[in-house]
């Protein structure tokens, strides 16, 4: 997904790349559904479906983290410094709110860290966000994947 977003124009690693959200949430439900039907004999639980959708999750948000990281790092650096230069702006159109809020100082400093960025601190951003992400839409689709075995009497 962060190569078909690459070539389109679009940097992955900035917010508007929510619109691909769907992605991981249908690797965890194919996943779960597979484990439930093939693995498992038709019947999962709640929990076992919540450890593999959110097995599933965190594999996937590993595996995006290194290859973005390798991708930001050799291939191509101009990603990080465009995300560097939209999150300036985005910053720099809420100045006035932000100084009131935070003082001038640490308005500065916040300009000065976000220079400062690293491609492993984006990363491991990006990392966290998905693995929340990942929790919440393990919740969600264990819950709708869930099927406990009908015992008879």
């Amino acid at each position: 997904m962060f190569l078909l977003l690459y070539y389109s124009g679009i940097n992955a690693l900035v917010p508007t790349s929510w619109h691909t959200s769907w992605v991981p949430i249908l690797f965890m439900i194919l996943g779960t559904r597979y484990y439930r039907n093939a693995e498992n004999h038709g019947f999962i639980s709640y929990w076992q479906g919540f450890r593999v959708s959110f097995l599933t999750a965190s594999c996937g948000a590993f595996v995006f983290a290194t290859l973005a990281w390798i991708f930001g790092s050799y291939i191509d650096g101009n990603v990080l410094e465009e995300f560097k230069q939209r999150s300036l702006e985005a910053v720099e159109m809420t100045e006035g709110m932000m100084k009131s809020m935070v003082g001038e100082s640490a308005y500065e400093q916040y300009i000065q860290d976000i220079s400062e960025v690293q491609m492993s601190d984006v990363v491991i951003g990006d990392f966290n966000n998905k693995i929340v992400g990942g929790l919440l839409a393990s919740l969600i689709v264990a819950a709708f994947l869930r099927k406990d075995p009908k015992f008879e009497d």
